[in-house]
């Protein structure tokens, strides 16, 4: 669909982030930006996910007590739909998958 790397940035930038201008960059920019539209097109689909978390039965939500524990489910979904969406850029299967892991770990510790 791009034919190079500054079309497709200039798309993310026009379309997902709404930005009005080419934007000229240093890779460290262009890796914000990609990343930025990464996170904006995950939540995305992460928020779209919640109502079918809660209508699946995995979870027993009858019981929930606003006062008492009131953030152990709403965490249990968070997590559970940070999982599933963290799966989607793991590069199973491919050859990339056993340094995006290593990558994964190394910056965690930063973080």
């Amino acid at each position: 669909m791009f034919n190079n790397l500054n079309l497709f940035l200039e798309f993310w930038a026009l379309k997902v982030l709404g930005l009005n201008k080419t934007l000229i960059m240093e890779n460290k920019e262009k890796i914000k930006l990609i990343v930025k539209a990464c996170l904006k097109q995950s939540a995305e689909a992460m928020e779209a996910k919640i109502e079918k978390a809660i209508k699946s039965g995995a979870l027993d939500i009858s019981n929930w007590d606003e006062k008492f524990n009131s953030m152990i489910i709403p965490k249990t979904i968070v997590i559970a739909l940070l999982e599933d969406e963290a799966d989607h850029y793991k590069a199973r299967g491919t050859s990339f998958e056993k340094q995006i892991k290593k990558d994964v770990n190394n910056l965690k510790c930063c973080l």
